[in-house]
């Protein structure tokens, strides 16, 4: 019997947008606190759990990211908002899942003048994936990142992070109660540099009474995670390294009957140390993702 994976985004603004300093936010701060969906432990079984059906489909993603960058004794602050869309198609293998897709970013407002650039809209972005089911490993690596012989492209590629989440190992089906953790490895890019991520994630599931829906309820599934990033390059013919910390917490309601997504949010704290052999800085990152499925074009 098969096992499966949801689906859940995260993106985050481009780095490239960090420079120069900004007038005060116009937009509202994104709170700190987890992100919940009451569940309701009196809500009567589940007929059945819904269980995933590998199908294409497409995602919209909008995220606002409020960037904080330290260098040299001086902050810079930015708020950036950027929209995704990515098409996801999953396959069964002998293993598990494969998945092939792509991702296109556009940063739809900022705060400083730099962060407006039309040149941040790219052409769709491919990606590959692969969920070992036995293992619950989850690899994701794009085209940005696939080459060391090829440098990253334009910043704003880094919305193929917004697809590291895309994928996750989980139970045979999405029975309230459940719980599970797995692994997450990552290659994408991040402003000119290659960076790798390993994360290890923990979910539970549970219901929330939703009176509209045809069943009465939705099925809430919850995770939380911990990544460390790691990077390694040139920027401006400066040998340069990167390393960071992410934390995030995140839930996802999903159709009782059909097992598909409606929609989710995640809100996530990154923290980006890069050293150089003149410069050292700091980099901190609070997003708020929203995912929804749309019409595939």
């Amino acid at each position: 019997m098969h096992r499966s994976f949801s689906a859940t985004l995260l993106a985050t603004a481009a780095l490239g947008a960090c420079a120069g300093s900004a007038p005060e936010s116009q937009h509202a701060v994104p709170s700190h606190e987890r992100v919940h969906l009451a569940a309701d432990t009196a809500l009567p079984p589940l007929r059945s759990a819904p269980r995933y059906v590998a199908e294409r489909r497409t995602y919209l993603v909008d995220a606002t990211t409020i960037v904080t960058h330290d260098s040299l004794g001086a902050a810079h602050v930015d708020t950036v908002d950027v929209r995704s869309i990515v098409h996801a198609d999953p396959r069964w293998t002998s293993r598990g899942l494969e998945v092939h897709g792509s991702i296109v970013s556009r940063i739809t407002t900022a705060s400083t003048r730099s962060a407006r650039d039309p040149d941040a809209v790219d052409d769709p972005v491919p990606f590959v994936a692969t969920v070992d089911t036995s293992t619950s490993r989850v690899s994701f690596i794009s085209d940005s990142g696939a080459a060391s012989v090829r440098p990253c492209v334009t910043p704003s590629v880094e919305g193929l992070a917004a697809a590291r989440d895309l994928l996750t190992a989980v139970p045979r089906s999405l029975a309230p109660g459940a719980t599970w953790t797995d692994s997450l490895v990552t290659t994408v890019c991040r402003g000119a540099l290659p960076v790798a991520s390993a994360a290890v994630r923990r979910f539970t599931v549970s219901l929330i009474r939703v009176p509209a829906d045809p069943e009465g309820v939705e099925v809430l599934v919850a995770h939380t995670t911990v990544a460390h990033l790691h990077g390694a390059g040139s920027i401006d013919d400066t040998p340069t390294t990167i390393d960071g910390d992410r934390h995030a917490t995140a839930e996802q309601r999903y159709d009782a009957l059909t097992g598909r997504l409606i929609g989710g949010e995640t809100r996530s704290d990154l923290e980006l140390h890069t050293a150089g052999p003149t410069h050292d800085s700091v980099i901190h990152q609070h997003a708020t993702t929203t995912v929804k499925p749309v019409a595939d074009n």
